[in-house]
């Protein structure tokens, strides 16, 4: 019995001490050691990516979000010769442009296109014309947009002219919209290639030109290093 008194009274008396101990203790430290229990609690309910700063992205502009609704691939252009009476001679000389759609976007599209076609003084030569891809389903591609010109020439005499002066090709100028009444948005200017024939004439002349400066480049510098042997 006396040694369970014995044993109650020790316990007692160190509670005592204990009690005392943090009586005394400064707020200050109490303080503290109530804000290190709370950022240890803190630091274990944390997710593991918080200090990380999130990347701040640039908001696209209008134009390229509506540059990724779709894209026009295998562009073309070129002179075409069509039948204008019942003579085979008497024949016009017409501008053309075609391309593909693809429907880059998630959703459906129905896009119309204006085409106006341009002669080497910038000025609008005949219709202008508006075709649509109708609703394309996302992925698809509408294949041959197909553009002719209305005003033409009735002689190939006009292409020798363009052969040697790029400045007398004509443009194609391309616009995107909604409907067949727009508003119209301006998207792509192009130059009309030359007929085949006269295209590949150029490519010719053009080669035979550089290799006739390359030779007189050549024979220059064996004249100017003949003259600076003797």
């Amino acid at each position: 019995m006396k040694t369970v008194i014995a044993i109650v009274t020790g316990v007692f008396c160190a509670l005592v001490v204990v009690f005392l101990a943090v009586a005394v203790m400064a707020p200050s430290q109490v303080m503290e050691i109530a804000a290190e229990v709370k950022s240890v609690i803190t630091a274990q309910t944390q997710p593991d990516n918080m200090g990380e700063t999130p990347v701040e992205r640039t908001p696209e502009t209008k134009e390229e979000k509506e540059a990724k609704i779709y894209d026009l691939q295998n562009l073309m252009t070129t002179w075409t010769k069509v039948p204008r009476g019942k003579t085979e001679d008497d024949i016009l000389w017409l501008p053309e442009i075609r391309f593909k759609v693809k429907n880059l976007s998630p959703n459906n599209i129905n896009k119309h296109f204006r085409v106006l076609f341009m002669d080497h003084n910038n000025s609008i030569v005949g219709d202008e014309i508006v075709q649509t891809i109708g609703i394309l389903p996302p992925g698809y591609s509408k294949d041959n947009i197909f553009f002719r010109g209305t005003i033409g020439y009735t002689n190939e005499a006009v292409f020798w002219k363009m052969v040697g002066d790029d400045s007398k090709h004509w443009k194609a100028e391309i616009f995107e919209g909604d409907s067949y009444r727009g508003p119209w948005k301006k998207i792509r200017s192009v130059t009309i290639s030359l007929p085949k024939p006269f295209q590949q004439l150029r490519e010719v002349i053009r080669s035979d030109a550089g290799k006739n400066g390359s030779k007189s480049n050549e024979a220059n510098g064996v004249k100017r290093g003949k003259g600076k042997t003797q």
